[in-house]
């Protein structure tokens, strides 16, 4: 037996009397070392803090976009006021314009045509009412001449007439006024010779029967009654005759008034034919005049639209940006000739964003947003921090965001094709950066931020518990978002 087996058959002869001991039986068997209890100790500290960690702990949900920083409603377009041939440009892309500059030309021959057709119309409006007020001038005159004739004549004849019918009456008056004057006397004289003969004719009767008296002194005395009251009659009937004639005399009168009324009545009918001539002749003219006025307004109009619809001019003063036609091109009304960048010192620059639709709408005003500039690194400057301002109720087109960015290739770029909502931003400003913007990591670069540069732009739309995204229904039973 070697010295190595010797050595080995001791310590397990050694092992077997400590086991097989009385004085071993009541001591504990050691399962772990103090070691392994810290590892588990520590494994245990760090589930339950990633437990905590996963209810307390918020995690950033946030969503992507593309943008570009502008300077609001800055860049315009400049678009076609109507249908024409455009006939020239004089300006170029960097040409700086006022408002109210021509910028071109259009050839409208539809509007020019209507305008000359206009112009014929005039004159023949002109020719033709001048040929006609002359007719009508001259029927007028014809017809008032004769008015003033018959007026003339009317007007010496009731003086005339008048005249002779109160120098008729007169004398009528006159003449019957002494006949009832005779007649009167007359009346007298023979009423008292009545009643002296009557008294005589009384006295020869008394005198008959007496017996003083014939019969025929009687009968004479009768007789001569009789012939008075012969007479008597007849002067009442001449004082009838007198009356009937007074009566014709006076309706003689009225009849010769009824006539110089019937002659006054004609005289202001002449005034009122007159007064239709010159109604007539001022119609007439009015007429006319009215529709030159109104071809002459057409032709105003048609000129001003030649002019208005004929030039292309700049609303806004600025840098032209871009011209996306060139003469000799057909334009619709309303298409886009070009940009023009607007110059307005007191306007700052914006982030201008376009979002997915599923995105863009979880955006509202006031959420923070971080936008990084093309040509800013963002692993060592970060991002300009900055705030939403407005979102857009409905997805915008590529035109719109043409409208904005003032060029139709930056605009696809920013669509690419697809429903966006456009989002204007805020960017928070920080004196002490070269910049004048706040960024996320320290003060940001040296080189300035303009307007026009793309962007890579990120918005926070809300802040889950970590545990909600391994059970998700958990959200619903506690509302934690």
């Amino acid at each position: 037996m070697s010295e190595t087996d010797a050595k080995r058959d001791i310590f397990r002869r050694e092992a077997l009397e400590h086991l097989s001991s009385p004085e071993q039986l009541d001591a504990l068997l050691e399962v772990t070392t103090s070691r392994a209890w810290l590892a588990l100790a520590t494994i245990g500290a760090g589930l339950g803090l990633a437990l905590l960690w996963s209810v307390v702990g918020q995690i950033p949900i946030t969503v992507e976009a593309v943008g570009i920083l502008v300077y609001p409603r800055r860049i315009v377009s400049v678009q076609v006021p109507a249908v024409g041939q455009l006939t020239n440009l004089t300006v170029a892309v960097g040409d700086f314009v006022t408002k109210g500059q021509v910028l071109g030309t259009l050839n409208q021959p539809e509007l020019a045509q209507t305008l000359e057709q206009e112009r014929v119309r005039l004159a023949e409006a002109l020719n033709e009412g001048s040929q006609k007020m002359g007719m009508l001038k001259r029927r007028l005159e014809l017809e008032r001449e004769a008015l003033l004739r018959k007026r003339e004549l009317l007007s010496a004849r009731i003086p005339s007439l008048s005249a002779i019918a109160e120098g008729q009456k007169t004398r009528n008056d006159r003449y019957l006024q002494q006949q009832q004057a005779n007649l009167g006397a007359a009346r007298e004289t023979q009423g008292r010779l009545g009643e002296a003969l009557q008294k005589r004719f009384e006295s020869y009767e008394r005198l008959q029967r007496e017996g003083l008296s014939s019969d025929d002194s009687v009968l004479s005395a009768r007789q001569a009654l009789m012939d008075n009251q012969v007479q008597r009659a007849e002067l009442e009937l001449k004082a009838q005759e007198i009356e009937v004639r007074r009566l014709d005399n006076e309706q003689a009168y009225q009849g010769a008034l009824d006539r110089v009324d019937g002659y006054k009545s004609d005289l202001q009918e002449l005034e009122i034919r007159e007064k239709e001539f010159q109604q007539q002749e001022l119609e007439a003219s009015t007429g006319k005049e009215q529709q030159v006025l109104e071809i002459q307004r057409n032709i105003a109009r048609l000129e001003q639209q030649l002019t208005s619809r004929g030039q292309i001019v700049s609303e806004y003063a600025g840098k032209v940006l871009e011209l996306t036609a060139a003469p000799g091109a057909i334009l619709a009304a309303g298409q886009r000739l070009g940009a023009i960048e607007t110059e307005d010192e007191d306007a700052e620059l914006m982030g201008l964003a376009y979002f997915a639709v599923e995105g863009g709408k979880q955006l509202t005003p006031g959420m923070s947003i971080r936008i990084t500039p093309s040509t800013v690194q963002r692993e060592r400057y970060g991002s300009i921090e900055g705030e939403v301002t407005e979102v857009s109720a409905f997805p915008v087109t590529t035109d719109a965001v043409t409208s904005m960015v003032g060029n139709a290739e930056v605009a696809q770029q920013m669509t690419q094709g697809q429903s966006v909502i456009q989002v204007l931003a805020k960017l928070f400003r920080d004196k002490d950066a070269a910049t004048g913007f706040k960024w996320t990591s320290g003060h940001g670069p040296r080189e300035a931020v303009t307007a026009g540069t793309t962007a890579a732009v990120r918005a926070t739309i809300e802040y889950r518990r970590p545990i909600t995204f391994l059970l998700p229904i958990l959200r619903q039973w506690t509302g934690v978002g």
